[in-house]
């Protein structure tokens, strides 16, 4: 016996695998598909499909909006995994991760 609900396990195994963490493979169980970071993507663009969804835009409209985005930050350079960067006056200092 584990000590908890096996709903609430299954519960938390979904929320998981909801937020890109676990993957749930038939005949292979669950294996670990991605990082926190990749999971709080994932979270995000979730709640981009969902309003997008509310606005009225299809995932088709959505898609090309995103790749007609730029594909580098404002600052010219890809900060795909670093610190997000928060101003602080006249400098930038990293934000804490949730």
């Amino acid at each position: 016996m584990l000590g908890f609900n096996k709903n609430t396990g299954l519960r938390a195994l979904h929320n998981l695998r909801n937020e890109g963490l676990l993957d749930f493979q038939r005949g292979r169980g669950i294996t670990v598909a991605g990082t926190p970071q990749q999971g709080a993507v994932v979270a995000k663009v979730r709640e981009l499909v969902e309003f997008c969804r509310l606005q009225g835009y299809q995932r088709d409209e959505v898609i090309r909006i995103i790749e007609g985005l730029p594909r580098r930050s404002p600052s010219g350079s890809d900060r795909r995994g670093q610190e997000p960067q928060q101003r602080v006056g006249s400098s930038y200092c990293p934000v804490s991760r949730l």
